[in-house]
């Protein structure tokens, strides 16, 4: 046989052979260890946080690119050798939640506030339909871990609930208990006169100064409450998680705003196409020059204790995964190939097929839902992009808004297009374009996502479209 061709032979024998090796990643104070080929999207998760816990930073050995590298959940590509990775978590000093009822216009208010004596800024955080203050304390757990991650960098935080809400009463008729969200004029909504007073209690007694930077956050009618509200309240930007808004909103919006989206957003009102009209809004926003960014956060697998950052233990947790794996719930990576409802119907009309859920005593069903929820990407408040958040919060105080990066203090590298499996796409030539949404838009609903690569070594994320 020629030896050219026997080379080649070898050659592919052993690229196959490579290719089908297998590596191991250990997971040192977190989860998603296990067996992957070179080239493979690795998931690890940090091990669930306590009521002073939060996540700081993920290092390895040898060293790999997390994306991103700051989140209590991250990703990288599997290199051909085994690798070590270790979450690092912070504890947050003594710090105090406070309740209290605080005059509204019409009625007490239940206000809860941590405000630290000099904050870099105080954010307001709003409820969505049928909630209440009590939403974004300990219990749940998504919500709760971005007001730690507020609270560590050094924001205030006040949460008080809508009008209705604190009523009990559809006062408008629309047949919902919510936020009363009006054009952004100071006095067109009684839940705007709420914030004002509730504002001005904390101002007069040297709570907060006239001069702190304010910031609205919000979930879903929550999120569409925040940015007209903190425009008829003169605050420095608006975030809203889950709630699209209008293109044509693009000509009256004067101050910076950020849409935190899920992929598979199932609320009627948001859904794929109220991910499109965020990203278009922004992309108006930018046109206007009028600081924006949108960010669609796609869904990620099952690992086997994800139940524990709700309170489950780790035995309990790997048995409700191990049952809904063998019920063809997940597929062989470990996403789940439906919703949180539809699971949550099949255990419903055969529970004796689900003893791993039924029999358990740690977990309510609410929480089991939750969770998977999060993870399939529905319309759920987030808390594994809190840091991009709390970033572009900080970027607004000091200029920089955009979530993708400050070209004067850590120049762009290279950006490049990568699917959800890790898979290199292509190089996007124009890598200082700060647009990476645009970039992103000319894919349609294809899965794929942008990687940003700084001189400093830092990695960030955005844009993902679709699952």
């Amino acid at each position: 046989m020629n030896i050219r061709i026997v080379t080649i032979i070898i050659l592919f024998a052993c690229s196959f052979a490579n290719a089908q090796q297998l590596y191991t990643v250990d997971v040192i104070n977190g989860w998603g260890g296990g067996k992957y080929r070179a080239g493979d999207t690795v998931h690890v998760f940090s091990r669930a946080l306590d009521a002073r816990d939060v996540f700081n930073r993920w290092e390895s050995t040898p060293e790999v690119v997390f994306m991103p590298p700051d989140e209590w959940h991250t990703t990288f590509i599997m290199p051909n050798n085994n690798v070590s990775v270790r979450a690092h978590l912070d504890t947050l000093p003594l710090y105090e939640l406070k309740e209290e009822q605080i005059s509204g216009v019409e009625r007490p208010k239940r206000v809860y506030h941590a405000l630290p004596p000099s904050p870099c800024g105080v954010v307001f955080l709003y409820h969505g339909t049928g909630g209440s203050a009590r939403g974004w304390l300990p219990g749940s757990v998504e919500n709760f871990t971005f007001v730690k991650d507020l609270i560590a960098a050094n924001f205030g935080v006040i949460i008080t609930e809508s009008e209705e809400t604190t009523a009990q009463k559809d006062m408008n008729g629309d047949g919902f208990i919510r936020w009363d969200v009006a054009p952004p004029l100071p006095d067109a909504s009684i839940d705007y006169r709420n914030l004002r007073a509730i504002l001005d209690t904390l101002i007069n007694r040297g709570t907060i100064t006239t001069s702190v930077p304010l910031f609205g956050v919000g979930m879903s009618n929550g999120g569409a409450f925040a940015i007209p509200s903190a425009i008829a309240l003169g605050m420095k930007a608006a975030v809203s998680y889950c709630a699209s808004g209008r293109a044509s909103n693009a000509s009256i919006i004067n101050i910076p705003c950020l849409w935190m989206m899920a992929a598979n957003d199932d609320n009627e009102n948001v859904g794929t196409t109220g991910n499109q009209e965020a990203v278009e809004l922004a992309r108006r926003l930018r046109e206007r020059g009028v600081k924006a960014d949108a960010v669609i956060r796609r869904a990620h697998p099952i690992y086997p204790e994800i139940f524990t950052r709700a309170g489950a233990s780790e035995s309990a947790s790997r048995a409700i995964v191990s049952n809904l794996r063998d019920k063809g719930h997940l597929d062989e990576r470990g996403y789940m190939r439906t919703t949180s409802n539809t699971i949550a119907a099949a255990v419903m009309a055969d529970p004796a097929s689900y003893p791993a859920i039924v029999t358990q005593k740690e977990l309510t069903s609410n929480a089991i839902v939750n969770t998977l929820a999060v993870a399939y990407a529905e319309h759920n408040f987030f808390s594994d992009l809190s840091k991009q958040t709390i970033t572009w919060l900080l970027g607004v105080l000091d200029g920089t808004t955009s979530v993708e990066q400050d070209v004067t203090r850590d120049p762009i590298i290279s950006k490049d297009v990568y699917d959800l499996q890790g898979r290199h796409i292509q190089r996007l030539p124009d890598y200082e374009t700060t647009d990476a949404l645009s970039a992103l838009s000319a894919y349609a609903n294809v899965p794929l996502y942008v990687v940003t690569h700084y001189a400093s070594g830092r990695v960030s994320t955005v844009g993902v479209l679709g699952r």
